[in-house]
């Protein structure tokens, strides 16, 4: 089930205040701010950073943060700023220009260990003081319903699970990318059996990750997508992405081959909505690689991943879901550079997706190979999760619990644990928006801790 958001070398970066200085400078240059996507929400796919029209945006985020963890002495506190500034060009001759700055300072706490500054004894919060070009790309369109984006920009397919840009961290996920989208199909009537057909082909060159860490690969992203009749309120996707990490980390290496379809149905009864979601996807090696490990072992074996999850909501906003996902897993036999034989084990990954979003917001069982959150299950993962959400006195409210079991047995047996989680949020203006989130891990066997994270965050955009 996916939860509604609260999110090497190195780009150009620096520290600290003087990243927020610099985006107040430029805010000053540019002169009155215009419109932009709010960080926190779900960017369509091919989503340009100031929305539909043109001229300047700023995007700003505070968040408090907090992490206990069981195997941590000291608990974490981090207290930060994100601000984000960019502007979007008006069309000439169907080409636009986009660029975006991100920068992420300190502003109080900062009792956390990230990647710039490695406290010791203390969790880790992957948002780091920094600064980057977030995003920065041309964009043309033809008359024939043919667009394509070149530069680095933000990529997101279906609902984010195996790629998307992970917004709850302050810094976003973004692609050095050539994307290419063909609108095949875009007349939708009640008679038109399929409609609405979009191909999306993107190739990457470069990731920056959450933490402004830049991961140098070559991936080929496909993804082909259309509505059907009735209604046009079934929408299907079939989808290949294969990955070829220029980097590979050890068991750190991003390298695999994904293909898998994805169907979301709409129906609409006089008690209010229901929707269905289906999910299937099969991994295993790219171009002869190990897909999990950086020396290829005798052994490979496939991987699946299954999502089922339907949600119904009533007339007065309230709404129930109940969703099953599993992560299967597999053994391996693998020798090192040393001749040393062993079995190892290892799950589905979904390392460029928006992983925070779907499986716990404790971040703790995380099926991405990312330095930072290699969490993942390597016995693979079956959650059952139930959640219910709405309004209440003016605020919107979610509450969801998971139940985490492995999809094989281990020495420390079957059972991962449990979570709940907590969302309380406001919309304070049109462009304005707070909340308060809590996550709540109770661990169940040797493998993992009990974790327990917040955070309270405020953001505006322009």
């Amino acid at each position: 089930m996916q939860q509604t958001r609260p999110g090497t070398a190195r780009y150009h970066t620096g520290h600290g205040v003087s990243a927020l200085l610099c985006a107040g400078l430029l805010s000053c240059l540019l002169g009155a701010p215009g419109s932009s996507l709010a960080a926190a929400s779900t960017p369509a796919e091919g989503a340009d950073v100031a929305g539909p029209g043109s001229g300047p945006s700023l995007d700003l985020r505070y968040r408090y943060e907090f992490l206990q963890d069981a195997l941590y002495l000291k608990d974490a506190h981090a207290s930060t700023l994100r601000a984000r500034l960019g502007y979007r060009s008006k069309p000439v001759v169907g080409t636009r220009a986009t660029i975006e700055i991100e920068g992420v300072g300190v502003a109080g706490a900062d009792q956390y260990r990230n990647t710039v500054d490695p406290n010791p004894g203390y969790p880790f919060i992957p948002d780091p003081p920094d600064y980057a070009v977030n995003q920065a790309y041309l964009a043309f369109t033809t008359p024939v319903g043919i667009s394509m984006n070149i530069g680095r920009q933000r990529l997101a397919f279906d609902n984010e699970r195996h790629i998307g840009p992970d917004m709850w961290r302050q810094k976003e996920r973004t692609f050095d990318s050539l994307r290419v989208e063909s609108r095949l199909l875009e007349e939708v009537n009640f008679e038109t059996l399929v409609s609405d057909i979009h191909f999306t082909y993107a190739y990457v060159m470069k990731v920056g990750q959450n933490d402004f860490e830049e991961r140098s690969l070559e991936a080929h992203l496909m993804n082909l997508s259309f509505a059907m009749w009735p209604s046009q309120r079934t929408h299907i996707s079939f989808y290949g992405y294969f990955v070829d990490d220029n980097e590979p980390h050890n068991i750190h290496d991003l390298t695999s081959s994904t293909i898998g379809w994805y169907y979301e149905r709409l129906y609409r009864p006089e008690m209010g909505k229901v929707k269905i979601i289906l999910e299937y996807a099969k991994q295993d090696t790219y171009q002869g690689r190990n897909g999990y490990l950086a020396d290829p072992g005798f052994l490979n074996k496939d991987t699946y991943h299954t999502n089922a999850a339907v949600n119904i909501r009533w007339p007065k906003g309230l709404s129930a879901e109940a969703g099953y996902q599993v992560f299967t897993s597999q053994s391996r036999i693998y020798m090192d550079s040393l001749g040393n034989i062993s079995t190892l084990w290892y799950g589905f990954q979904t390392p460029l997706g928006s992983n925070h979003a779907f499986n716990g917001w404790s971040d703790l069982i995380v099926p991405g190979l990312v330095d930072w959150q290699y969490t993942t299950p390597k016995y693979g993962l079956k959650d059952l999760s139930l959640g219910l959400s709405g309004p209440l006195w003016g605020l919107g409210w979610q509450a969801t619990y998971h139940s985490f079991q492995q999809f094989d047995g281990s020495p420390f047996g079957n059972d991962y644990g449990t979570e709940v989680d907590a969302l309380l949020s406001r919309d304070l203006t049109k462009t304005s928006r707070m909340g308060i989130m809590l996550a709540q891990y109770s661990a169940a066997n040797l493998a993992t801790s009990d974790v327990t994270r917040a955070a309270l965050y405020f953001e505006i955009s322009y």
